[in-house]
């Protein structure tokens, strides 16, 4: 009786599904850590959006701070005024926008140019997200 081998065996197929399934972690796990590192750059994108759309404003508008004063502007207002675009949050499907402001602060005196002393406390808070306040100088 002769016995003639076609097909795999049951170790064989096993072993296969095993190597597939590790292959499925690892590129999964890449894909999810690829994705929160676009959100948190989404996120420091939006930070200098808005640290640049406070400037454009206080270019704008001709704000004079002494030592110490400090003006907050909203992301609204920014966004009312044409300075900035909507911040769309990255993880919400349904178009929310992110809230937050501006806290501008004159650092010190010494500089002929007004804005030179400025520092701005960018805060930004979506859904998922709220790492707290990035200074700019």
């Amino acid at each position: 009786m002769r016995m003639d081998k076609k097909g795999f065996t049951l170790i064989e197929i096993l072993a296969a599904v095993v190597i597939l399934g590790i292959l499925t972690t690892v590129g999964a796990s890449a894909v999810l850590r690829y994705i929160g590192d676009a959100r948190d750059q989404s996120y420091d994108t939006m930070k200098k959006s808005a640290y640049s759309a406070a400037q454009d404003y206080l270019i704008h508008y001709g704000a004079y701070f002494e030592v110490g004063d400090s003006e907050e502007i909203s992301i609204e207002t920014l966004v009312e005024e044409g300075f900035l675009e909507p911040l769309v949050d990255p993880t919400k499907k349904d178009g929310s926008n992110c809230t937050g402001k501006v806290v501008i602060t004159r650092k010190a005196s010494g500089s002929s140019d007004e804005l030179d002393n400025l520092e701005y406390q960018v805060c930004i808070r979506c859904a998922k997200y709220n790492d707290g306040c990035e200074i700019y100088p």
